[in-house]
């Protein structure tokens, strides 16, 4: 219950260093399936139930530097990088 409506967090092994260029992400949400996509290969998709219901309420674009304090999730955090940036490019929204 921690991780919203009996939600889990998950690492989805992309096959790639992300940090090497720009990519294309997107994110198709249908009532009944979530399909996450990167440079048009779909990547991960969560059907209704599974775990637990695709969320009905609409969906909002966040975009931030965040270090959880999960290694098992992220690594462990390297001070040396600190300050960090993120830089975005060619963010839209399609609905």
């Amino acid at each position: 219950m921690g991780f919203g409506y009996r939600g889990l967090r998950a690492r989805i092994e992309l096959g790639f260093d992300v940090t090497e260029d720009f990519h294309t992400y997107a994110i198709e949400w249908r009532p009944n399936t979530i399909i996450w996509s990167v440079d048009g290969h779909v990547v991960h998709e969560r059907v209704s139930w599974d775990p637990t219901p695709v969320p009905h309420l609409p969906m909002h674009l966040h975009g931030n530097l965040w270090v959880p304090r999960s290694e098992e999730l992220a690594g462990p955090l390297d001070e040396a990088f600190l300050p960090a940036t993120a830089h975005f490019r060619n963010a839209s929204v399609c609905m």
